[in-house]
């Protein structure tokens, strides 16, 4: 019997700023309404906007 395919395709990739691999953390700010979701880290610094917020993790840098 065949692997399911989302098994046999299971390849890790990297998301990367400037060369430097980011990190996904989860962010919770609901308490400020910014809401739950996945941001990025490099060196344990949260990428954040201008304004202080955090990036969600999909915007930050190309997937390799």
């Amino acid at each position: 019997m065949a692997a399911p395919k989302q098994l046999k395709d299971n390849v890790q990739k990297v998301r990367k700023l400037n060369g430097v691999a980011v990190r996904r953390v989860l962010y919770n700010g609901r308490g400020v309404g910014h809401g739950k979701y996945f941001a990025g880290d490099i060196d344990g610094e949260l990428i954040v906007d201008e304004n202080g917020k955090p990036v969600p993790i999909d915007l930050i840098g190309q997937l390799e």
